[in-house]
């Protein structure tokens, strides 16, 4: 059980009465948890997460709800008060005289092992003769004893959660005089340094060992508690994304992070790291200032943008959906055959979106409620999806109950290779290209529309499989600069009733993957408003323009930059003739 555990189980048995942070620390006490000084500000984190969770839980009362609502805003004047500083004071004490007892034992043992040696190697000596396994009987008991005693150790955790090594690994086959405990601030790393002993040093090695005993404990202690030396910390070049009016996107992500309920992370974007620039996620926009969030938005979109069509290209098409609307303007009785009628020449593509256009038409012509997700997919959204970015043959599209690439190699990435592999986010559909997806579709019930609930949850599933398109694609590129690899972008699409919403994600800086909204499309409803239809053709143009445009490489040795596929790929330049 670690700390967060422990303060669950104790608001879960507890009477609100009794919420008091002391009470708290005094349960994961009785809970035999280790914690410390050190610990503070983590248990004050989870026991802040808790409470806040609590405000707004449609199962506890409201003399409960007011009780933690105070204790949240008391909280941080009452982790400094000197009773809670009192508690932890009493844990650093009691976890100090526990781990003298075992270095006590562990330096009693050590010597005794090594004054057993010492003789067993001298009388040997002195006979001439070589006895096996008597001289070493002691010795072998006492190694026994001190695995045993390294296996307890090594069961131990810290404060905070992590493993305690045993002593005896640390102590290593050597002595406590022979080791050598060096604060090297570059690495911090314990050196060992290995001393051959004669029998004339016995006497004066023994004494080192008990008086180096305090030293080595708190050098112990040190090396163990430190987990990122601080000029790695330091060395970090990512950095981090200041607004013009000084605040840390990443900062303010990481408070708020702090206050989404566990049992519920998966319906908030930012537990995943993502910053939800579209708007629908009201908790978050209202973190920032209306100038803030619209630099955001601004430097979002000069990054992330859908490629505009040239007049060559638009033209045909607008003298398409002309004809198209003076055919429905005539109300013909056969819609289908009139708007066969209106055929643009020499221009395949325009033809063939044409063709599609038929299709819409017909099925929408036939449309009976209800009607199930995939159906609607396949009749309306997915087939015009698949017609126009597919009409060159150069992607490879999927579509039905499928598993995201990426997201299949990203859930099993830390599982091991005996393990069954799981099952990641299914997606409706993909547009792919060597195996990295460029463009993803899911779509949210039929209809009738699905509830609000469903379509918030599809689009964090949405926006959680474009993050790990881009995360894989930087694992398979490693090595990749982070200037470059912020330049990377993948494509979403989500439907649901009769809206068609595209999306764009793309990384910043470290913890923070921005999604944007770049195109909001409502499809026809009936035969009248089938004009409307345009506006999502052209968006799919703008897609196609998007995922076709070439772009000049480099010819850097190893450098990573985008091109055609929208993929980051390595240029190596050209050996020089000799």
């Amino acid at each position: 059980m670690d700390l967060s555990e422990g303060i669950s189980l104790f608001f879960e048995q507890t009477p609100f009465k009794n919420w008091f942070p002391t009470k708290c620390l005094e349960y994961l006490e009785n809970k035999s948890l280790d914690f410390r000084t050190s610990d503070k500000e983590l248990v004050q984190t989870e026991f802040k997460s808790h409470v806040h969770s609590l405000m707004n839980h449609k199962a506890v009362t409201k003399s409960a709800q007011k009780k933690a609502k105070r204790l949240l805003d008391e909280a941080d004047l009452t982790f400094e008060s000197e009773e809670v500083i009192a508690i932890f004071k009493r844990m650093d004490t009691k976890l100090l005289f526990v781990k003298k007892s075992l270095f006590d034992t562990e330096v009693q043992l050590t010597v005794e092992d090594h004054k057993i040696h010492t003789a067993s190697s001298s009388k040997l000596h002195t006979l001439g003769t070589e006895i096996p396994g008597k001289a070493s009987k002691r010795k072998r008991e006492i190694d026994d004893q001190i695995v045993v005693d390294g296996d307890e150790n090594r069961a131990k955790k810290t404060g905070s959660g992590r493993d305690i090594p045993s002593y005896r690994e640390f102590l290593g086959k050597t002595s406590v005089s022979d080791i050598i405990v060096k604060g090297n601030e570059e690495e911090n790393v314990i050196q060992y340094n290995e001393k051959p002993t004669s029998q004339s040093d016995n006497d004066s090695g023994d004494h080192e060992e008990y008086q180096d005993y305090e030293k080595n404990v708190s050098d112990y202690e040190e090396c163990f508690e430190e987990e990122i030396p601080s000029n790695m910390a330091s060395a970090d070049t990512i950095g981090s994304w200041i607004l013009s009016s000084g605040k840390d996107v990443g900062e303010e992500l990481s408070k708020y992070r702090e206050y989404i309920p566990r049992t519920k992370a998966y319906l908030y974007p930012v537990y995943f790291g993502i910053l939800d620039l579209s708007g629908e996620d009201t908790e978050v926009k209202n973190l920032f200032t209306n100038d803030e969030w619209n630099e955001m938005i601004k430097d979002f979109n000069n990054n992330v943008k859908l490629s505009d069509m040239e007049d060559e290209q638009e033209r045909p098409f607008y003298e398409l959906m002309d004809k198209i609307s003076e055919v429905l303007m005539k109300k013909p009785t056969d819609l289908i055959t009139g708007i066969e009628s209106c055929v643009i020449e020499d221009n395949i593509k325009v033809n063939t979106i044409r063709r599609l256009i038929q299709t819409y038409t017909y099925n929408l012509q036939r449309l009976q409620l209800p009607m199930s997700e995939v159906a609607f997919g396949s009749n309306f959204t997915n087939a015009i999806t698949k017609g126009i970015l597919t009409f060159d043959r150069i992607y490879h599209y999927e579509e039905g109950e499928i598993q995201g690439l990426a997201l299949s190699v990203i859930t099993n990435m830390k599982s091991r290779p005996t393990d069954r592999s799981l099952i990641g986010q299914k997606v409706d559909f993909r547009v792919s290209k060597d195996q990295f997806e460029m463009l993803i579709g899911l779509r949210s019930g039929g209809l009738p529309a699905s509830p609000k609930s469903k379509k918030w949850m599809d689009k964090v599933d949405l926006s959680v499989a474009l993050r790990d398109v881009l995360i894989n694609e930087g694992i398979e590129n490693n090595g990749v600069k982070p200037e470059k690899f912020r330049k990377l972008f993948t494509l979403g699409i989500h439907t649901f009733n009769y809206n068609y919403n595209i999306y764009g994600l793309d990384w910043k800086t470290r913890g923070v993957w921005r999604l944007g909204l770049l195109q909001k499309v409502k499809l026809p409803l009936s035969i009248d408003n089938l004009h409307i239809i345009e506006k999502l053709i052209i968006s799919l143009m703008r897609i196609e323009a998007k995922l076709y445009r070439f772009r000049r490489t480099s010819t850097y040795v190893m450098d990573y930059l985008i091109c055609e596929y929208g993929r980051i790929t390595r240029t190596r330049k050209a050996k020089e003739q000799v």
